[in-house]
């Protein structure tokens, strides 16, 4: 059960603020129910009541960015992957560039700051760098944890054209 202050997604509405319970009986109904008062997100006089068990609309705990790659990660995994890497970059934090690994038994996190600096091909450089380093005879968790810092240095010392992809 939600508590009062929490926020939520509710259908197509989207977040909303629960406000409080509240037992009602509504029009049609032969008895008392348990509702959940909700706030839409942006709105300071709107109400939506929904059941608390039972209703026809979803009503699910909002989850962080960090939960939902860890979900991502997991589903991939059981899908056959036996590495999974999320790259977070620098699109959803303007401070660090987050990477998560995940070999189905523990997870990982790679955080190194964001540079303000040309990134054009990080992407493909992190890929070809892991790839060169399993080649190498690297196991995957070092080639990602070593490609993470590399790409790292190749956005330092990126050009008008992108990242430097030699050292």
């Amino acid at each position: 059960m939600f508590e009062t202050g929490e926020y939520v997604v509710y259908g197509r509405t989207g977040i909303c603020q629960v406000t409080g319970v509240t037992t009602m009986k509504m029009d049609g109904s032969s008895s008392e129910r348990l509702y959940y008062i909700l706030r839409p997100g942006g709105e300071t006089e709107g109400k939506i009541f929904t059941p608390v068990e039972g209703g026809k609309q979803v009503l699910r705990g909002i989850i962080t960015k960090e939960e939902a790659e860890k979900i991502a990660a997991e589903k991939l995994y059981d899908m056959g992957a036996k590495h999974v890497v999320i790259k977070g970059g620098n699109r959803l934090n303007a401070e660090e560039a987050t990477d998560l690994y995940y070999d189905g038994e523990r997870f990982e996190t790679y955080v190194f700051p964001v540079v303000d600096a040309n990134n054009t091909g990080a992407g493909c450089t992190f890929a070809s760098s892991i790839a060169s380093q399993l080649a190498m005879g690297k196991n995957v968790e070092d080639a990602v944890k070593m490609s993470k810092g590399f790409v790292y240095q190749a956005i330092k010392a990126s050009d008008k054209y992108g990242v430097v992809q030699h050292f």
